[in-house]
């Protein structure tokens, strides 16, 4: 043999070797796997085996490690030893952040929202400083519902005094649901004779329902037979009024027929309506109605309404407490009208959440300890300015101006170009939204409808800017200018758009 055949056989010779003793260590490996198994019958061959531990030390013994898997082992190192920017990436937590990690100006502007929309007018969950009127409510009903009997009840209150929201309230109890109720708003019918076309309806009375007479006959008819009990309510009485009464008296002697099981519940203002308009009732003891008055708000219990919805949205903090008895103050002396100090409340917070904004808009380049001292309670100076506004007999437009949205802007313009232009000076809220539709039209805005037009005007009012006064339906109130109108026309003649606005008279129409 030569010399280069031994040195050839000797290497295969090693090689052999090596891979026997690899062999060996990988049977005893998956044999001792084996022996932990349930199944000890079932034995892995080195083929087939995916054993994460035989992997680990086929590459202790191997004189190779593949790519992939050399990749992954830095990484693994990279992760406990040195940092690369790959594996600071992946130990960054995204959802880590916290959202209530807010900037002072979030939390402010969410602090003011909220403040805002607990203050809305509409009605809150529990009706504050009105338990004994709904409990009163209550047993009326109650006691006509146990003695399966009719009964006639009448209520009176000034605006805003929560006469209608206190109904709403008992509307809602579960044992109404043995009753059929019927809920009217005056205001809405075309007509006081309509409403006996609006009870048809829901009562699902067939009729031909040609004359107000057939209608009369027809409920009449239906008030005879046997029937569940009903509960006619009737919001905004006073807008029944006709030729003699006739609807009103029609009405009021149903509940004193035979079998009629008929509650009849009226609201309006006055407080000696049945007395004034209806003095037949009086004669008749089966017809005289039961009287509930709602007396105007005091300044303790505006105070306590205020502060008990700012409360339950978490925001007893946003009012000072001397500015709050300011506020419910003035509105208890003039008129006890909660629905008027809510508003006058929103405004404030408007005020101070946009003076707040302006401020932190300059101060975004500081730190948290520089903007934490930003007021975030709206103090006396507040109040007085925007109840000066309201009640004040002279305004000046050039300071708030710029603080108008432009969908209230575009009102104060278009009820002026009505005041300047229109043949008719007696503008109403219906005529209003008519020509404030045309002008948003005509400029490729976006123009609210009637429903949310009132709200609008109704804003603009506790600015003191407008008056809307009328106790018929929200389309025929009256609305006045309470500003000086050359004033205002100066004001908003620099702008471009208002200026167009004033000179356009075609968004007139017809008036």
């Amino acid at each position: 043999m030569t010399k280069n055949s031994l040195e050839q056989l000797k290497k295969t010779k090693n090689s052999y070797a090596t891979r026997s003793k690899l062999s060996e260590n990988m049977s005893n490996k998956i044999t001792e796997k084996n022996s932990g198994l349930k199944n000890p019958k079932i034995s892995l061959t080195p083929r087939k085996t995916k054993s994460p531990t035989s992997v680990k030390e086929l590459q202790k013994c191997s004189p190779s490690t593949p790519p992939k898997q050399m990749k992954e082992e830095n990484d693994e190192n990279n992760s406990t030893g040195q940092l690369t920017p790959s594996s600071l990436l992946r130990k960054l937590d995204i959802n880590g952040v916290k959202n209530n990690n807010l900037q002072p100006k979030e939390l402010f502007s969410s602090k003011f929202k909220s403040a805002r929309k607990a203050l809305h007018g509409t009605q809150p969950a529990q009706l504050w400083e009105r338990e004994k009127e709904i409990e009163e409510l209550r047993k009326f009903i109650c006691d006509c519902l146990n003695n399966n009997k009719s009964g006639t009840l009448y209520i009176s209150g000034p605006p805003g005094t929560g006469k209608t929201a206190a109904l709403s309230q008992i509307l809602k109890e579960k044992f109404l649901l043995q009753i059929k109720t019927i809920y009217i708003n005056c205001t809405a019918i075309k007509s006081p004779s309509y409403v006996y076309s609006r009870i048809i309806e829901e009562l699902n009375i067939k009729t031909s329902r040609k004359t107000e007479k057939e209608n009369i006959c027809a409920i009449e008819k239906y008030l005879s037979k046997d029937h569940k009990m009903i509960m006619l309510v009737l919001d905004e009485l006073d807008q029944l009024d006709s030729k003699k009464q006739s609807v009103l008296y029609t009405i009021f002697e149903w509940p004193s027929r035979p079998n009629s099981k008929l509650i009849l519940i009226g609201i309006a203002n006055a407080l000696d309506l049945t007395d004034r308009i209806l003095p037949r009732l009086q004669a008749r003891c089966e017809l005289k109605p039961k009287l509930m008055h709602f007396a105007s708000y005091s300044k303790e219990q505006i105070i306590h309404i205020i502060m008990e919805r700012l409360k339950e949205a978490g925001v007893s903090d946003v009012l000072a407490t001397p500015a709050v008895h300011l506020l419910a103050g003035k509105v208890a002396a003039i008129s006890g009208d909660v629905r008027r100090a809510l508003d006058i409340s929103r405004r404030v917070i408007e005020i101070a959440e946009r003076k707040n904004q302006n401020i932190l808009r300059s101060l975004e380049n500081f730190n948290n300890e520089v903007t934490e001292k930003v007021s975030q309670t709206v103090e006396v100076k507040e109040v007085v300015d925007v109840l000066n506004n309201v009640y004040g007999t002279s305004q000046n437009l050039n300071d708030d101006c710029d603080s108008f949205p432009l969908q209230q802007k575009i009102v104060v313009c278009a009820l002026l170009l009505m005041l300047k232009k229109a043949k008719n000076k007696d503008i109403t809220m219906g005529k209003l939204h008519e020509v404030y539709s045309r002008v948003c039209e005509k400029r490729n805005l976006y123009a609210v409808d009637q429903a949310e037009f009132v709200g609008l005007c109704s804003l603009i009012e506790t600015k003191g800017v407008i008056r809307v006064a009328g106790k018929k339906e929200p389309r025929l109130h009256k609305v006045t200018l309470e500003w000086d109108e050359e004033e205002v026309v100066l004001a908003l003649r620099d702008k471009e758009l208002m200026s167009s606005i004033l000179q356009d008279t075609t968004c007139l129409g017809r008036l």
